[in-house]
């Protein structure tokens, strides 16, 4: 199959050579890295303050509630290390290698789309949102997934994708630091 069409080994080949590479710069010496900065909120939250605080104190403290409600149970049975807290940007990122050239693949030709995935898995910002313990990578992935939901309901016009597209907008968003919210509800 590959053999009669050689513009689909070459895409095949640059996709997986993109993946490879850019698995490699977010995973390299992960497990060496410590946590600095706005990366120990979730800690303090987890150590500090209860699962009802945590849920319900929208903005004291740059933290995804979602996050730190993951990390709860996690904590209480087994503890959470570095690794574990950078776990689900690191998933995250990883799959942002893959679904987003997927995704746009069909769009544009195969050429472009195998520079896009090569500079995407370059890219120092997206590599840095997949190796540290805060939500970006995460929300990155989940605001391409509310406007690829977005497109197909405005292409097939159904009410389905518009209700995805809207549950993904507010989860990606639910997920990022919510400091301007509560700053806002704090106020009243």
């Amino acid at each position: 199959m590959f053999l009669r069409n050689p513009r689909k080994l070459f895409l095949t080949i640059a996709f997986f050579a993109a993946i490879a590479v850019g698995a490699f710069l977010r995973l390299s010496q992960i497990t060496a890295q410590v946590l600095v900065g706005d990366e120990w909120h979730p800690v303090h939250q987890l150590t500090y303050y209860s699962l009802k605080h945590i849920a319900t104190s929208f903005g004291n403290a740059d933290y995804s509630i979602p996050l730190v409600l993951y990390y709860w149970p996690q904590m209480k049975h087994f503890g959470v290390s570095e690794l574990s807290l950078r776990l689900p940007m690191i998933v995250a990122g990883l799959l942002t290698l893959i679904a987003f050239p997927l995704a746009l693949r069909n769009r544009i030709d195969d050429r472009t789309v195998a520079i896009f995935a090569l500079l995407l898995a370059i890219s120092p910002f997206v590599i840095s949102y997949s190796r540290i313990g805060r939500p970006y990578a995460i929300t990155l992935l989940g605001i391409f997934a509310a406007f690829w939901c977005l497109e197909r309901a405005l292409r097939e016009r159904g009410v389905a994708w518009k209700y995805a597209a809207a549950s993904r907008l507010f989860a990606a968003r639910w997920c990022g630091p919510m400091r301007s919210a509560g700053r806002c509800w704090s106020r009243r």
